[in-house]
This record gives C-alpha cells, structure tokens and sequence, in this order.
C-alpha cells in the first residue's frame, strides 16, 4: 500500500502536498480548514446566483432553487471535479459525501451540496459519462474491475457530454439487456446485476426524465434522486445540486462581455493583458498548447478528419460542430489589430469567429462556442471570488492561472484589479479521498465503491457517517488508492505488474478493513 502512496505523492503534487500538512488530521478537521468563507470578490455574486436559480428552477423546482441560492449566498464554496455525466465514477460521489459530512453529522445546517460539472469532455472520458461504472466484480475478475455499462451508443462517443442529446427508453433497455449479459458472463454476482437494474427501472425510465431535452439537464435531476437513495437510516441529508458549469459560464460571459470593466474583458480584449496570459499559460493544464493547436490548424485544412493525438487545448473557447464534437480555436492577428479565433473542424472544414465582443456574445447564446477551462474559472472562479473545491490536478493548475492573471494585470495597469483576483483561494482539494469501500463476496479484497456499490450495499448508514468522521486524512486516500494510481497514470513508468489490482485489493483489506466503511 505505502509503495503506491509513494508513488502517488510522486507525480501528484497536490496529494503531496495535503499529506504531509493534514496526513494525520481526522476529515471534519480537514474540512474546517478548507470551508471558510471567503473574501469579498472583484464582481458581485448575485448575477450568478440569479442564473443559478433560472437554471435549476424548471429542473429541481423552486424550492431546491432556492435552496442552491441561499447555500452559495452564505458560503460561496461548490465542488468543481466532476465531469456532466451520472455519478458513479468513484471519486466524484466519494467528494459529494466528504463533501456533506459536517450536514450529516448535524454539526452545521447545510442544506445543499452544489457541485459545478465540466461538460465539455467526450463520452468516453475516463471518467466514463457515456454510462455508468460498477466496481463490484467477483473476486477472481478484479483485472477487469470497472466494467464499463454503455448507455449511449458508440456512435456518440467522442460527442461532448455537455452536447449529448438526452437518452432515450430504448437506449435504457439495452443497458439492462447488456447489464444481464455481464451477469451471465459472471462478472458481477446476481444481488448486484438485481439492484443496478432497479435503479436503472425505477429512475431512468421514470417518464420526467426521459421527457428532458439534454443529458446535461438529465444528469442534474438523476443525480440529485439517486443521492436521496444513498441514506438508509438518515432523515436531515443536504440536496446535491449538480450543475453543468459552462450552462452558468455561458450566461456569466454574455453579461461579462457586455461590461468594459468585467475581468473577462479585462483579460480577453485588453492586449497587453491577453498576449501575457496566452504566452504564459501556454502548457498548462485547463488552458491551451500553443504549438500543437498551430500543427493542427496547418495540417487539417485537407484532412476529413483532424488529427487529435497531441492535446491542444483551446483559447478562451471551443467550437461545437453539427456532431456535437469540439474543435480547438487558437487567436490569429487580423487587419486593423483585429484579431479572429480560428479552428479546423470535421472533415477540413474551416471555422473563423471575429474575436469581439457581440460576436462571441451572440455565438454564445446560439450555443456554438463552450467556454473553456480557463473561461470557465475566469469568470467564475477570479471574478466572482467562488471557492471551487477540484482534484489533485485542478488544485495545481488554478493557482498557476491565477497567478498569470495577475501578472498580466499588472503590466496592463490594472493593479488593483490584479489585488482582488489574488485574494480568491484557489489550492483547496478534496476529491482524492475515499472512506467508503466495497467487498466482493466477503473475500478478503477491499476495491472503490461507487454510487451503484453502496445503494447495492444497503446504503449509508448513521454508523457509516460516525465511522467516516473518525477517518483521517491520511486514511481516505489509501480509500482513494485506485483511482489517485490511475490519475497518476504509472503505467508510462512501468510500474503495473500483471495481477496488481488483486494485490492492491488485498493490501487495501489488510490495511483499511477496520477503518472504512465497507458495502
């Protein structure tokens, strides 16, 4: 076990970073250190939280609205590492609980856990929004542990989730069909195929649901049901607001564009601050590639497929073509010291947006343009002083951006604007951790669970919370341990033995058995 957490602290530099300063701290301890109200913002906050209403009124309804207003009103502070899709990666559902332990506990009246989701990964992201992940397999699959239960068809795949249509009763059948086809092959056990098909019935099928014009709005009324089924034996739970943050962004920047002293103009349209930013961010996470979106812009304009094998990045936005699939924009200088946002699409097809202000404004209320990243906490995030709790790699790219921002501020003469953006803190972590686990077939392996494995597992309970409360730091990342491995990505280090999820598996057991709780 400490061989991988070495391993981990080696290539992410967050998980590191927490250890050595909060390792052996109990997790409401940990959490009081990172909930604090923060300071005052450089834009006010109540444009945002009018569009966060008029987002969730029609899906959630008033009161839960209502709810997601006076939450962020009171404490400005939302979890931002999860990506538009149904929550049963592992991670993400583990950080909404952690999230909610204080309000579980009754030590602090939170009634709603708001979570901003990123929509504009593809389907078949790792963290696999194109369906659902189940970690419960027998004991002698553990090689194959998650399975992966489509509900989108293949076709839809490198479709962004944030331009999913929404899916469809037939599409839910054939999840069940294939569902019982895994159980047969004798991956998952018969308790487990019986209550992921239940949910699968009960809340996919339900007719509200499938009556939903997107998978993004979709996901945001699925998610917060399917949270209530969690909790077996606990009345007083938080509403999980679940919210695609580039449906907010978008409406943010329309404003943010129609106001000369927005940070989002600042920074877009003032050129000595935008050529700043550009360069310095130029290969960092959440931001853009330089030299990569210039090859691919050279080398597609003839290709009926463009070449995606090196990451671009975006500036500032992606295009969304008629499939629903991204494609990069980099900033080219015009006549006049215009400047035009170019990108190559689909079959070689060339898109060139002017770079100003009405057009940007009106490509984004036709949805043709998704804010990026960087745009996304831009706005967000440094404008609106926001406390966006991310994972291990949000928490080392945002304070990168933060401080270029800041720089470039300050050479445009914006100093004071450059002292409010730095005062938003923006290192604050959580996802990484874990204090539930699931056992297959009371065998001595211990692997993630999802949202799928606790419902399976009888939900949580009051114990389960008081358990999760004793929990240290240190402890729920070892919780976490498959899922921090596969961020860190050790495979290009040659550090993967055949066999060594079983032998994590058994480590994990031997070593959390007694402190996580176990489904």
């Amino acid at each position: 076990m400490q061989q991988y957490l070495h391993l981990i602290c080696r290539h992410l530099p967050a998980v590191h970073r927490v250890l050595l300063q909060h390792e052996n701290r109990p997790l409401p301890e940990y959490l009081n250190s990172i909930l604090k109200h923060p300071d005052s913002s450089y834009q006010p906050r109540e444009d945002l939280l009018s569009t966060v209403y008029r987002f969730l009124k029609p899906l959630l309804g008033e009161f839960i609205a209502n709810q997601a207003r006076e939450e962020l009103t009171r404490l400005p502070i939302v979890l931002t590492s999860s990506h538009t899709g149904i929550e049963s990666y592992s991670i993400f559902i583990q950080g909404n609980i952690l999230f909610a332990l204080h309000a579980l506990l009754g030590r602090k009246h939170n009634r709603a856990v708001v979570a901003f989701s990123f929509g504009n990964v593809p389907l078949n992201n790792r963290t696999y929004p194109r369906g659902l992940l189940l970690y419960k397999v027998k004991p002698e699959n553990l090689d194959l542990m998650p399975v992966r239960l489509p509900i989108f068809p293949d076709r839809l795949k490198r479709t962004a989730s944030s331009c999913a249509p929404p899916f469809s009763s037939s599409m839910i059948d054939q999840s069940i069909s294939s569902l019982g086809q895994i159980e047969k092959t004798g991956l998952i056990s018969k308790k487990f195929h019986r209550s992921v098909k239940k949910v699968l019935r009960e809340e996919f099928l339900s007719e509200d649901i499938l009556n939903l014009s997107s998978y993004s709005q979709q996901v945001v009324v699925l998610n917060n049901r399917i949270w209530k089924r969690l909790y077996a034996d606990l009345q007083a739970i938080p509403e999980l607001i679940y919210i695609e943050i580039e449906s907010i962004v978008r409406n943010l920047m329309v404003m943010d564009l129609s106001n000369q002293d927005s940070l989002v103009s600042h920074v877009l349209f003032n050129p000595t601050v935008r050529d700043q930013v550009i360069t310095q961010l130029d290969g960092i996470s959440g931001c853009w590639h330089l030299k990569n979106l210039k090859t691919h812009v050279k080398e597609n304009h003839t290709k009926k497929r463009p070449n995606t094998i090196d990451p671009t990045g975006t500036i500032f936005f992606w295009w969304i073509d008629e499939w629903g699939k991204k494609v990069p924009l980099t900033l080219t200088p015009g006549g006049r010291g215009q400047c035009t946002l170019k990108g190559i699409g689909g079959r070689g097809k060339t898109v060139e947006i002017a770079h100003s202000p009405d057009i940007i404004i009106e490509q984004l209320r036709q949805n043709n343009l998704l804010p990026s990243v960087f745009s996304c906490f831009l706005s967000f995030a440094l404008a609106r002083g926001v406390v966006c709790i991310g994972g291990c790699f949000q928490s080392d790219y945002l304070p990168v951006i933060q401080r270029a921002v800041c720089h470039a501020l300050i050479d445009g003469g914006l100093k004071d604007v450059a002292q409010a953006v730095l005062h938003v803190k923006t290192d604050v972590y959580l996802p990484g951790m874990a204090g539930i686990m699931t056992q297959p077939e009371l065998k001595p392996y211990l692997l993630p669970a999802g949202i799928f494995e606790i419902l399976s597992g009888g939900g949580i309970t009051s114990s389960d919370v008081d358990r999760l409360a004793k929990l240290t730091v240190g402890d729920a990342h070892c919780g976490a341990i498959f899922e921090n491995l596969s961020a860190a990505d050790p495979a290009r280090f040659g550090t993967y033995q055949p066999g060594w999820k079983k032998t994590l598996a058994e480590d994990a057991y031997r070593y959390l058995n007694q402190k996580v709780v176990i489904k």
